[in-house]
């Protein structure tokens, strides 16, 4: 037996219901944007010349920016730059696996950083950076 919803009006007249259309979801997505755009905006005059030293600069910007405004354990980055409205703009890979591997390669080079940071510091000026979380000492 087959049933059909709708209605009946004072005459007897049967109304079929009229099927809802589907409902429609929105294409659009909630990010924060404002903590990762000022340190972005902060990390700007760095990132050119990360970029000219490092294959890695987009992950060290997105690990910078991580650790500025929320300090998170590596295996949790990736998640929480999904809910930046940077990770729009820029795209990197944040698996533990990789940024561990991009920690041991930038941490082998400590003289470029040596140079890189050297580079912002002028003679009247005192520039502090902590490198100890991205150094790789390997002892022979």
């Amino acid at each position: 037996m087959h049933y059909e919803s709708g209605s009946i009006d004072h005459e007897g007249i049967f109304t079929k219901k009229r099927e809802r259309s589907q409902i429609q979801e929105s294409g659009r997505e909630v990010f924060e944007y404002g903590n990762g755009a000022l340190a972005h905006h902060m990390i700007k005059d760095l990132e050119d010349l990360l970029a000219k030293n490092t294959p890695y600069c987009n992950e060290l910007i997105a690990a910078a920016i991580i650790k500025a405004i929320d300090p998170k354990p590596l295996r949790l980055f990736a998640s929480r730059w999904e809910k930046l409205y940077l990770s729009k703009l820029i795209d990197v890979s944040l698996t533990p696996k990789h940024l561990s591997s991009v920690f041991g390669c930038i941490g082998e080079d400590i003289h470029m950083w040596y140079d890189l940071f050297s580079k912002f510091a002028t003679k009247e000026d005192l520039l502090l950076y902590d490198l100890t979380s991205s150094l790789h000492i390997q002892i022979t």
